[in-house]
């Protein structure tokens, strides 16, 4: 009896697996036909963990899934991209479809353990077309010589859309917009604008920034920008840990404030490869006079190949300058079946197997003896 649990705990050990969370539904709305949608997935775990994810029902083929496979913990939730694409000849209507979030045993794995999360999937095409936008926010600093503005936007309807930023300073008569950067519906995006101010003289100089999409202002702040100062502050060092698709790469800047009062510093960080741009921000952190700090923030891959991350540190309307790096994101360890597992697992079935089956044993009346009772 003690092998027997013995053994069944072995295999409970084996076959353990770890709390998944993913939410219980996404719901698209109003995707057109040949269009476009994406929601992000979530997926945290309490203890770090392999994830494989899949889809099924009747619009899977619309869904794609990425990363399909990654990693997640206690800390740092896999992020997955869940993108719906109907095809053009798809009728006005409610479809489903779902998103199943697995649990490999290990890199190893023999199979999938733990209750399968099942996300389902919602999406709702209509044929009217929505071009509507917002503005989470509009920041403007001082960089290298020049006045640069940022600004937030997400994409809210279901047409793409080509907002611009416009930076305006009427003291000077300069101004300067851009419109180079194409939001996907559901999107959110940072368009950048730069206004060379090496012209102007040392002053404090109001900025009025405005957001637009086609004719429609979506909105205006004016925001005051000293320029001519000593840069206070010092980006000595950008760095980044190893990336891997499916898992979070976390960049850390090292930021020296070399002012006398202390100032709120935020790394911000483009991340760019061959697919799609994307922004990333570290929390806000106050750094003491004379002090240096360590912002962190982090992303994950989804696609391997060549990636291009630009980033700096803004502090008290002024920016370091900026520092690049370029990195290689290695393919993700495929969450495979192994065949020594495999047979790992089929042992450990078969001897419960057969110690279950084994005759019970009685304790003999002589001599105090254990033996198996005789065969009528």
């Amino acid at each position: 009896m003690q092998k027997y649990w013995a053994l069944l705990a072995l295999l409970f050990i084996f076959g353990s697996s770890y709390a998944l969370t993913a939410p219980v539904d996404l719901r698209f709305e109003n995707v057109l036909p040949g269009g476009f949608s994406e929601i992000t997935l979530p997926i945290t775990s309490n203890e770090s963990t392999a994830i494989i994810l899949s889809t099924a029902g009747p619009a899977a083929k619309w869904i794609v899934v990425s990363p399909s496979q990654g990693y997640a913990n206690a800390n740092f939730p896999l992020k997955a991209r869940v993108m719906v694409k109907p095809p053009a000849e798809a009728l006005p209507g409610t479809y489903i479809a779902y998103v199943i979030t697995d649990q490999p045993n290990s890199d190893s794995a023999t199979g999938y353990i733990g209750p399968a999360q099942t996300t389902k999937v919602l999406i709702e095409v209509t044929q009217k077309q929505i071009i509507q936008a917002q503005v989470n926010s509009i920041e403007v600093f001082e960089q290298d010589g020049k006045i640069v503005g940022l600004a937030d936007v997400e994409n809210t309807g279901n047409l793409n859309i080509t907002p611009k930023l416009s930076l305006e300073l009427q003291d000077a008569q300069l101004s300067a917009d851009t419109t180079d950067v194409e939001i996907l519906p559901s999107r959110t995006a940072t368009i950048e604008t730069k206004l060379p101010a090496n012209s102007l003289s040392s002053n404090v100089y109001t900025v009025k920034a405005s957001v637009y999409v086609g004719n429609e202002l979506l909105r205006q702040e004016s925001i005051p920008v000293s320029l001519g100062k000593s840069s206070d502050g010092k980006l000595q060092n950008l760095q980044i840990s190893s990336l891997e698709v499916g898992k979070p790469a976390i960049i850390t800047a090292v930021f020296e404030n070399t002012g006398a009062n202390a100032v709120l510093a935020q790394l911000k960080a483009n991340v760019k490869n061959d697919l799609q741009t994307e922004q990333v921000e570290s929390d806000k952190v106050i750094v003491a006079s004379g002090q240096t700090a360590n912002l962190t923030t982090y992303f994950t891959t989804s696609a391997s190949g060549n990636y291009e991350i630009r980033g700096y540190v803004i502090f008290d309307k002024s920016a370091t300058a900026e520092q690049q790096i370029n990195v290689e994101a290695q393919k993700a360890v495929p969450l495979s079946l192994s065949a020594i597992s495999l047979l790992l697992f089929a042992v450990i079935g078969l001897v419960l197997f057969f110690v279950a089956k084994r005759p019970k044993r009685k304790l003999s009346t002589r001599g105090g003896r254990w033996h198996s009772p005789k065969k009528k």
